[in-house]
Formats: structure tokens, sequence, C-alpha cells
């Protein structure tokens, strides 16, 4: 790439940047070389191996993937109050129904910061990992930046475990989920559903209607844990079924499986590690 090249992709990186809302997801935007360009120079903790994760920025190149709509995370709301004075640990946690392999991977994607825990095999119940904050500190990236994505290895990318993250332990009246997803093109309307699989026929608990979405910027989708008359549901396996409509090109239909553990946050082995 010549000088004036390069020169043009961080003008370009900038110029996008400046769009509201818009962030570097990277499934979402052709990077390339620009990546390079901006977060190499004076760049100290670069993604590299530790004893139990990968973790730091990312500075290769990465190209756009193919699909219209991505997933990008999947997280369990948390009202745990900042604390009064720092920790030495954050922490991640999920519930899983049986034990599974997974990819868990945490982001935050304006800066290109990733964590990755080596550890891929996991047992039944309640899971937890903690890793240092130090350099998500030195850039400034606060937990409440992170977006957290862990998928079932060998489902397709359709079984997730939705992720909660927390200083100390995690607290909600409910298990409230986020869903967030970013799209290559403008969509009009964005259709879903919540079905209870966990029965022969699944059953309808929840639907709703985002509309008028732009192009590279987070849609969030959230889902309360509760059905259509605001009770709560019953621990299970879910699915999240997403049409979306784009204004120039064709339907995409999505559908992700994942198990929902209505007490969650009352389990008493979340504990600082």
């Amino acid at each position: 790439m010549t000088r004036n090249q390069k020169t043009f992709a961080l003008g370009l990186a900038l110029a996008v940047s400046l769009i509201r809302g818009t962030q570097y997801f990277p499934d979402a935007l052709l990077l390339g070389d620009m990546g390079n360009d901006l977060y190499a120079q004076g760049n100290k903790y670069a993604y590299k191996q530790y004893d139990d994760r990968k973790e730091g920025i990312i500075i290769s190149s990465q190209l756009v993937a193919g699909e219209k709509l991505v997933l990008v995370a999947a997280t369990i709301a948390n009202n745990e109050p900042l604390p009064q004075q720092n920790v030495n640990q954050y922490h991640l946690g999920f519930y899983l129904k049986d034990p599974a392999k997974l990819n868990i991977e945490v982001w935050e994607f304006e800066k290109r910061y990733k964590m990755e825990p080596l550890e891929n095999k996991w047992n039944s119940g309640l899971q937890q990992f903690a890793w240092s904050p130090e350099i998500p500190r030195h850039y400034n990236i606060a937990l409440k930046d992170l977006f957290p994505l862990a998928k079932v290895a060998g489902s397709r990318n359709q079984k997730i475990v939705p992720v909660v993250l927390y200083y100390v332990k995690p607290q909600g009246a409910e298990v409230s989920y986020y869903f967030y997803f970013v799209a290559q093109n403008e969509i009009s309307i964005l259709a879903y559903k919540i079905y209870a699989t966990g029965t022969e026929m699944p059953k309808l608990v929840y639907s709703d209607t985002l509309g008028d979405l732009r192009a590279h910027e987070r849609i969030s989708v959230r889902w309360r844990g509760k059905d259509r008359n605001s009770l709560a549901v019953k621990s299970g396996w879910y699915s999240l079924l997403l049409e979306a409509k784009f204004k120039a090109r064709p339907s995409v239909i999505l559908e992700y499986q994942f198990y929902h553990h209505a007490d969650l946050l009352q389990e008493e082995r979340f504990s600082r590690r």
C-alpha cells in the first residue's frame, strides 16, 4: 500500500468513526490494512497468547465476512453497581445445561480489543472465567464497553450461550438478554421471535419488531425472559428467530438456540476468583 493510499484509508476510517453509532465490527467492515495504520503505531499490547487466554489489540488485516446480518454478541444484563475501588479481575459467567465445547470471544470493537479464553471444554452448570483488566484499562475500555459471544463448537453457529460480564457478582431481578447484530445493508424491518423449544411443538412466547436500521451500526435485540403477558418463563431451551427485510436486498432469516436459566443471577456460586 502506498503512502497516499494509507493516508486515504486512515481518513476514510476516521470519517466512518464519526457516523453516529458506528463501531469497528470485525465481521461488518472491510478493514484490511486500515487496522494496521490505526493501531499498529504505539500499540503496547498486541494480541498474543498468555497462560490462560489470548488477549490484546488486533492489528492484523481482517476481511469482511459474507453474511448480510452478523451476530456479534449475546449477553445477559448485569445491574451490578460500579465498585468503589479498582478491582483486580474482570469476570465472565454462563450456564451450560450439558457439557460443551465453546468458542468464546470478548470484543471492544472500536479499538479492536479482543480476549479469548484458551479453555474450550466446559462442564455443565455455572461456569466462570476471570482475567486481569490491565490491558482494557490501558486503552480506557470499561467493562460495559465489552461484548461477549460464546458459540457451541460444531453447531454451525446456531447454538449460542449468553454470557454475563461482572466485577464481583452480577445482580438483577430477572435474567434479561441482549443480542447484538450488525447488518451489511440498511434494514427496513427486523422482526424477531422467541420460541420455547423444549416441547414437541415450539411455542411462541415473545415477538417484537425494529425498523429503519442503518448499515454497520449495532442492532440491539432484547428479551427480558418473559412472555407476551409479561410473565416470567421457565428455565429451558429457547430459540431466537429473526427475519431481516433489507431495503435493497433479499430478506434473511436466522435462528439461534440457547438455554435460559431463569435463576442464573441468584446462583450462590458466583464469586470473585
